[in-house]
C-alpha cells in the first residue's frame, strides 16, 4: 500500500534522427563508422539511442558506456546511461552517473529529477527529496517534481509537507490517477479517512485496475467504521491478487 514512484522520464528527444535513420541499414552503417573512427563518442551514443528506442536497454547501456568512456564530460552521454541505467533498475550504478552529471552541469534540472527518483528507489529518501528540491529550484514549472517528491516525503513520514507538494500535482494532472492515489494513501497516513476515501475513490475512476487503491480504499472505509463498504473493496482486492488484502478481510470482515 505504498505510494506510486513514477520512475518514467523525459529520455534525450529522438527527433534528430528521422523516421528514415531508424533502420537497420543505418544501424550496419554505424557500426561500419564505429569501426574505422573508434574515438567518435557521438557514433556510439547515436547508436544507443537507435538501440535503446528498439527496446535493447542492455545493447543501449553498453554503447553509452562506450561514448561515456570517450568523452566523460558531455553532458548527454552521460543522462543517457543514466536514465538508461534506471531503467534497467541499477539504481545505485544511476546514482553514480548522474551524480557526475549534476556536477558538470549544475542547471540539468531533468537529470536531479532523474537523480531523486533513483535515490527515492534505493530507500535513500532524504537524498531524494534534495535532489528534488535542485530540481524545483531549476525549474518550479515542471509538475513531476510536486508527484514524486510528495511521494518520498510520505515515505519519510513528512505528511504535511507530502500533502503540500500532492495538492500540486493533482491540480496540474488532474487526470493523473496515481498523484489521487498518493494524496489518497497520504490522507490516509495523517488519519484523514473521509478525504482518503475522496481521492482513492478519484483514483479508481480513473485506473480501475489499479488493484492497490481498492486495498488502500477498504483500509480507510474500515477505519472510518464502514466495514461493510471496506469489506467489498478488500475483496475486489483480493480478487485482483492482493495477497494482504485477503489477510485483512479474514481478520476484520469475514463477517460480510
Amino acid at each position: 500500500m505504498k505510494p506510486y514512484i513514477f520512475s518514467t522520464l523525459l529520455l534525450l528527444s529522438f527527433s534528430a534522427l528521422s523516421q528514415e535513420t531508424r533502420t537497420s541499414n543505418h544501424l550496419f552503417k554505424l557500426a561500419a563508422e564505429i569501426s574505422t573512427s573508434a574515438a567518435n563518442a557521438n557514433l556510439y551514443n547515436e547508436r544507443g539511442l537507435l538501440k535503446e528506442h528498439a527496446g535493447d536497454l542492455e545493447g543501449a547501456l553498453e554503447l553509452y558506456t562506450k561514448a561515456v568512456d570517450m568523452a566523460s564530460q558531455v553532458p548527454a552521454y552521460l543522462f543517457n546511461k543514466g536514465i538508461t541505467l534506471q531503467k534497467l533498475e541499477y539504481h545505485n550504478e544511476a546514482i553514480e552517473v548522474l551524480s557526475i552529471l549534476t556536477e558538470i552541469d549544475k542547471t540539468d534540472f531533468e537529470a536531479f529529477i532523474a537523480l531523486g527518483v533513483s535515490f527515492g528507489m534505493t530507500g535513500d529518501y532524504e537524498k531524494a527529496v534534495e535532489a528534488l528540491d535542485e530540481a524545483e529550484r531549476l525549474r518550479p514549472s515542471y509538475k513531476r517534481i510536486y508527484y514524486q517528491r510528495g511521494t518520498f516525503l510520505n515515505l519519510l513520514g513528512d505528511y504535511s509537507r507530502a500533502q503540500t507538494d500532492l495538492d500540486i500535482a493533482v491540480k496540474r494532472e488532474p487526470d493523473f490517477a496515481k498523484a489521487w492515489y498518493n494524496r489518497g494513501v497520504n490522507y490516509k497516513d495523517m488519519g484523514k479517512f473521509r478525504r482518503a476515501i475522496q481521492d482513492l475513490s478519484k483514483s479508481i475512476e480513473l485506473d480501475p485496475a489499479n488493484s492497490e487503491a481498492y486495498l488502500a480504499r477498504g483500509v480507510a472505509h474500515i477505519n472510518n467504521n464502514n466495514r461493510k463498504k471496506g469489506a467489498e473493496d478488500l475483496k475486489h482486492a483480493a480478487e485482483m491478487g492482493i495477497e494482504e488484502a485477503q489477510m485483512l478481510y479474514d481478520k476484520y470482515c469475514k463477517d460480510f
